[in-house]
């Protein structure tokens, strides 16, 4: 069986796309200090378009829940590390999480079944 851990404080002011990509951000910076990914890469293992990566990005950016640094000026072809804001972890850590187990066993990925609803609370 499959779980995923959301954090409720991040339930309460994100859109659900933001509270997937912020949540894969918090899993990474909890393993590796520096975070260095791509929106394909986001785009493949959460299962949404480029689109939704990149305006779920710039809302957590624009709005100080992460801080994105580029390697050099041009944007597009420069690497982008990304840092969960010390604030948010905190947040997460102080609080507790909404743990939901995926219904459906063939999903493959626990993040879209989330998406699409196939889960109960635990």
């Amino acid at each position: 069986m499959k779980y995923l851990n959301i954090p409720l404080i991040l339930l309460e002011h994100l859109k659900s796309n933001e509270v997937l990509v912020l949540s894969q951000l918090i899993f990474l910076q909890k393993r590796h200090e520096k975070i260095f990914v791509s929106n394909e890469w986001l785009s493949d293992n959460l299962h949404l378009s480029a689109s939704t990566i990149k305006r779920a990005i710039k809302y957590l950016s624009d709005n100080n829940y992460i801080t994105c640094f580029y390697d050099n000026q041009d944007k597009i072809k420069s690497k982008r590390f990304i840092f969960v804001s010390k604030t948010v972890l905190s947040m997460v850590s102080n609080n507790t999480t909404k743990t939901v187990k995926i219904v459906n066993k063939e999903k493959s990925n626990v993040l879209k079944a989330f998406l699409e609803g196939n889960y109960e609370s635990c």
